[in-house]
């Protein structure tokens, strides 16, 4: 989903966050997996109109099918535990995935290609003041470290 623009403030692209195809670790991971192939499992999701629901409902349509969203939930170590329990299936951001949460297998989705744009922004008139200078390097520097660790 393209990000919102506004005209007042300069974004910086920092990186860029694959999202995977959380599933129960018990679970058998299908052949070529996609979201479709977990068409007819019951989703866990976000609440309706959040980026991130919006972005799930996108490419399940594209990929032709509506998801079953039986549990909607405003925090990713709640959707984690949720899978875990064997509840259902998600999209889980990798910068939001744990290795702490057990029970949960992550599939990249590489044919959708589903990705979390993540930028600082900052008011036109504030990005050469010292300070906001400073705060954006340090995300570009935590940025770069996070990519080089993936």
């Amino acid at each position: 989903m393209p990000a919102p623009t506004h005209r007042d403030l300069t974004t910086i692209a920092l990186l860029d966050d694959p999202l995977m195809l959380a599933i129960p670790s018990t679970w058998e991971v299908r052949p070529s997996a996609t979201l479709a192939t977990y068409r007819d499992e019951p989703w866990i999701a976000e609440p309706a109109e959040t980026p991130a629901r919006r972005a799930l409902e996108h490419a399940a349509r594209s990929a032709d099918f509506t998801p079953d969203i039986r549990y909607r939930v405003e925090d990713f170590t709640v959707t984690r535990a949720l899978v875990a329990e064997g509840l259902g299936v998600a999209l889980i951001p990798q910068l939001a995935s744990s290795k702490s949460t057990e029970g949960v297998r992550l599939i990249p989705i590489p044919r959708q290609n589903m990705v979390r744009h993540i930028y600082a922004a900052t008011r036109h008139d504030e990005i050469q003041r010292p300070t906001v200078r400073a705060a954006l390097d340090a995300l570009q520097d935590a940025a770069t470290a996070i990519e080089t660790a993936h």
